[in-house]
């Protein structure tokens, strides 16, 4: 599992989604994997359903699913 920090986190997404990804970067620091991979989960199930709902393009969540490495 890895974040690829030379993606950028796209702009104007939901901010439930950013808390996500805040709390999942919490977890990378913290070499908590365990956790980690869990909020990976529901977050890329977050992403589909916010793209799903037109909350998010298409585009913005493969930006996602390359810098979350695992999630594609």
């Amino acid at each position: 599992m890895f974040i690829d920090f030379n993606i950028p986190i796209p702009k104007n997404l939901p901010q439930t989604l950013l808390d996500d990804l805040d709390e999942l970067q919490k977890f990378y620091d913290n070499d908590d994997w365990c956790s980690f991979d869990l909020k990976l989960d529901g977050i890329e199930c977050r992403i589909k359903n916010f793209v799903l709902s037109g909350r998010i393009s298409r585009n913005d969540a493969i930006k996602l699913f390359h810098r979350y490495g695992n999630m594609i």
